[in-house]
């Protein structure tokens, strides 16, 4: 899995990687971008803070049906099987998957 680092960012710059990295997905996986998603990330603070503020937006710029906040801490594990990548944003890392609906 790819791993990206990214320190000290805003909300909105988080929302901004969760784009740029769903449409990575998208490209390394040939997923058509008319293709509808859903959109797995772990739920750290800021991505927590970023789908709260921008979901919408996250969702309109990546064709997201849904965004599945996956909570690790209560036993709700990231689906394996999907395309992933991982990025660091401050000291958090983040895994992004994407699944085709």
């Amino acid at each position: 899995m790819d791993t990206r680092k990214f320190d000290n960012k805003s909300v909105k710059e988080c929302a901004d990687i969760l784009v740029e990295s769903v449409n990575q997905i998208r490209k390394d996986n040939d997923i058509l971008e008319n293709q509808d998603i859903s959109i797995y990330v772990i739920d750290a603070p800021i991505v927590h803070s970023a789908i709260a503020q921008f979901g919408e937006h996250i969702q309109e710029r990546t064709n997201a049906h849904s965004i599945v906040q996956v909570n690790l801490d209560v036993g709700n594990p990231m689906p394996d099987a999907l395309p992933q990548i991982e990025v660091i944003i401050g000291d958090d890392p983040v895994v992004i998957a994407v699944e085709q609906v």
